[in-house]
């Protein structure tokens, strides 16, 4: 029997911070990407800053199942996580967006950094959603089969708004590994498929340099089984 591949529940926020709280925002989130990783079911928690807009933060968390992701939030650096976010630290709402994504493990050899990551999110019209599913799962395996420089790409559904789906990617040596990836083969299709206009808003995205933490492989985080 085949095995299932491991669900994961993450999380892809975007959090502007007052220039004047960003030292006590790097404190608490750098705390809680140390502690968060020693939980058990956690499976990778980074952030960085936008590469073009300064104090505007994103974020990427990821957890074995809803087990995970809801013990994450009865942890004391949660609640301290929750503390510091009441004090008015951010310049304008936070943006946090949950998908439930299929773990596919990366074939490539692993690689040094600079890890570039990138959170994109895309809401599908209704009746190109076969279409892009279609799309989207070719280009995830052709990612992670064939390009030695890609270490993660996580799509998945959010849980509340349905067609409005989220993406994960991290890239080895930086812009390079980013390149690579535009210049594959299997990722034209995708491209010609995004040209045919399938999202009702286009296609947001942003891309950062975790900070406190290098990148790590979510596949190389699990327990050995």
């Amino acid at each position: 029997m085949v095995a299932q591949p491991l669900k994961l529940y993450c999380l892809n926020a975007t959090l502007r911070i007052k220039p004047e709280r960003r030292d006590a925002f790097l404190t608490c989130i750098g705390n809680a990407v140390v502690e968060t990783h020693k939980e058990p079911l956690a499976v990778s928690y980074l952030f960085g800053e936008d590469e073009s807009e300064p104090n505007v933060f994103h974020v990427h968390q990821a957890y074995q199942g809803r087990e995970g992701f809801d013990a994450h939030r009865e942890t004391p650096h949660y609640e301290a996580w929750q503390h510091f976010a009441a004090t008015d630290p951010f310049v304008a709402l936070p943006e946090g967006y949950v998908f439930v994504a299929d773990l596919v493990p990366s074939a490539a050899a692993p690689t040094e950094p600079p890890v570039l990551c990138l959170n994109v999110r895309f809401t599908v019209k209704p009746e190109r959603r076969d279409e892009f599913l279609r799309e989207i799962d070719a280009d995830q395996r052709g990612t992670m089969s064939n390009e030695p420089l890609a270490k993660v790409m996580l799509v998945g559904e959010d849980v509340s708004a349905p067609n409005t789906f989220h993406l994960h990617e991290q890239f080895c040596c930086g812009r390079e590994g980013f390149k690579a990836h535009l210049a594959a083969p299997h990722f034209q299709p995708w491209q010609a498929f995004v040209d045919s206009e399938p999202f009702t808003d286009g296609l947001i995205s942003a891309s950062y340099y975790p900070m406190g933490s290098v990148a790590s492989d979510p596949a190389a985080e699990l327990p050995a089984s």
